[in-house]
């Protein structure tokens, strides 16, 4: 029987190196890894591939956000593998949660990245019950901080902010729609409140 696989998990607001870890743990394990993200994930043009803010980037599988067991059927196509690395998992459905336990199970390594927080300062998606989930089997949780955006703050940004009204609260976007802040900055920056 296999030994119980651990789960990583990289959390915090946009711009705070999320992908960079992924990218780096990629490619530490030699080619024994598969990376995977969500089709909706367009930025920085889209494609088979995971892109740091920092333009970083390594190949990935694409799968549907929306049907996150694919992610099993992917990696039942790949041989020899050690480590499946999931970014941008705040765009999965609570499904995500049951496949991660199925890879863990199946002894892999699990590393996941994700905004815990939208713009609105509210749970985003799945990512904190699977930052739970971590904590609660002795994983690794790493909560990440970029820079405020307040030019002359110098606080660690924990938040993300909309810098304009948005539709929905599942936008994909970049530094051309979205921001980060302190606490005490995030209500003066925010372009999104009428």
């Amino acid at each position: 029987m296999k030994e119980r696989g651990k789960l990583i998990v990289y959390t915090g607001p946009m711009f705070a190196r999320k992908t960079t870890h992924l990218i780096e743990h990629a490619q530490e394990a030699n080619g024994n890894s598969l990376v995977l993200k969500p089709s909706k994930d367009d930025r920085y043009g889209g494609g088979d591939f995971i892109r740091s803010h920092d333009d970083e980037a390594h190949q990935a599988i694409l799968f549907d956000a929306k049907n996150p067991s694919e992610i099993l059927q992917i990696v039942a196509d790949h041989k020899e593998l050690a480590m499946v690395l999931i970014d941008e998992v705040q765009f999965c459905t609570d499904e995500i949660i049951g496949v991660i336990e199925q890879l863990l199970v199946q002894g892999l390594t699990v590393i996941a990245a994700g905004l815990d927080l939208d713009y609105k300062k509210d749970p985003f998606g799945p990512t904190l019950d699977i930052v739970s989930k971590a904590r609660a089997e002795g994983g690794q949780v790493h909560y990440l901080t970029a820079n405020c955006d307040d030019g002359d703050c110098g606080l660690e940004a924990i938040y993300t902010y909309a810098k304009f009204p948005l539709e929905q609260i599942e936008t994909v976007g970049a530094d051309n729609i979205f921001g980060v802040a302190c606490e005490t900055h995030h209500a003066t920056l925010r372009g999104d409140l009428e």
